[in-house]
């Protein structure tokens, strides 16, 4: 079958990209009959342009005039079998879509499921400055990603996943679906810790969930078959400059070379002077900025950002383009701009242990893990913190 978002692309000028045309047709499968004005409203583009793509797609037979405008059979046939929407539940796809649903009460299971693996996930690398974020955060970015049309049917990577997030996703695609055959939806995640995507990929056998694993160092270019291919992607990069920097340039190049692919960047609150050195790096990519959620993301423990953190929305321009295009050999994570040890004192028997970088625990997970070296209790007092490099 053709493609017919792209045919009408090529023929309709529209700046603001293919994903356009793409919420138009969405937008006229889920709630049609609809008018040009409120396509207008709905989609922020001009009504002559709206009633040019409805033209277009009305040569097509894919649309056609009545009362509005609304999908033909043959539109219905292709949105549902080649878009990926066959068998959705579209009550519970339309309810997301306008916010009228309790994400505690409506997703309860899949919340519970993510809560225990979560819980039951590799300990916590913090020399890769991983962090845990909270169940209802991991499920609330899958729900972000649906609601922003870039889910149903689409090819998503995440750039790091200790989150989980793949699997959020996964759980909520197998809600949203009476026979998980019918998701055309391609998810992927990149992440340098092995554990995690052994995890992950022992999670997805469990569930029955399809998720791509790749064993990847972001220090270094993705290979041919991940560039320009993604629809969007999620990342929660170091909480450094440059380790954003390195992060959103990998994911731009995974992503395809058209205006309006979509990105979920988590990044804790920073310094005046950082914020606007990230804002001009998200320029210099050609991204805009399409909404910052303060507060959106929670952590346990993680000091560094103070348990929350933003996600910013960023789309792609025309202009997209990775910054770091090569090997990248500079540092990105905290610990290697200001390394830190901490003293703990074991409660049962007084051993003071050091704890950090080049220690013989790397962090507190690690310690409370393995347990006292002289008593293997796993209680400890925190007495001394000290930074050893700071640069």
């Amino acid at each position: 079958m053709k493609n017919y978002i792209e045919e009408v692309y090529n023929k309709v000028s529209i700046a603001e990209g293919q994903s356009t045309i793409e919420n138009y047709l969405f937008e006229v499968y889920i709630k049609g009959p609809v008018s040009m004005k409120d396509l207008s409203v709905k989609l922020g583009i001009p009504i002559p342009l709206v009633t040019a793509i409805k033209k277009e797609f009305i040569k097509e037979d894919i649309l056609v005039q009545k009362g509005g405008v609304i999908v033909s059979e043959k539109g219905k046939d292709y949105v549902e079998n080649q878009l990926g929407y066959k068998n959705l539940d579209m009550k519970l796809y339309n309810r997301i879509l306008e916010d009228d649903y309790v994400m505690e009460v409506d997703f309860s299971d899949e919340l519970k499921l993510v809560s225990e693996y979560l819980n039951n996930r590799p300990t916590v690398d913090v020399t890769i400055d991983q962090s845990k974020c909270t169940p209802e955060t991991s499920f609330k970015r899958a729900l972000l990603a649906l609601k922003n049309n870039s889910l149903i049917g689409k090819r998503i990577l995440c750039i790091g996943d200790d989150d989980l997030i793949t699997v959020a996703m996964a759980l909520l695609l197998k809600r949203l679906y009476k026979d998980t055959i019918y998701s055309k939806a391609d998810i992927h995640v990149a992440d340098i810790d092995k554990r995690i995507l052994d995890y992950i990929s022992s999670v997805a056998s469990k569930e029955g969930l399809r998720i791509t694993l790749h064993h990847h160092n972001l220090k270094e270019p993705f290979s041919n078959d991940m560039i320009d291919s993604f629809d969007a992607f999620f990342t929660d990069p170091p909480y450094t400059i440059s380790g954003m920097n390195l992060f959103l340039s990998r994911g731009v190049s995974a992503l395809k070379k058209q205006p309006g692919r979509m990105i979920f960047f988590s990044f804790g609150n920073k310094s005046p002077k950082d914020t606007w050195e990230m804002q001009n790096l998200i320029n210099r990519m050609g991204l805009n900025i399409i909404n910052i959620i303060p507060r959106f993301n929670k952590y346990e423990g993680a000091q560094i950002i103070g348990g929350v953190g933003q996600m910013i929305v960023l789309s792609t321009t025309e202009k997209a383009e990775p910054i770091i295009k090569e090997a990248f050999n500079d540092k990105i994570y905290t610990g290697e701009f200001r390394v830190t040890e901490r003293n703990y004192q074991c409660k049962e028997c007084g051993e003071v242990i050091v704890v950090g970088y080049k220690k013989g625990f790397l962090n507190i997970e690690q310690l409370k893990e393995k347990g006292c070296p002289k008593c293997l209790s796993k209680s400890f007092d925190l007495k001394e913190k000290k930074v050893v490099k700071d640069n």
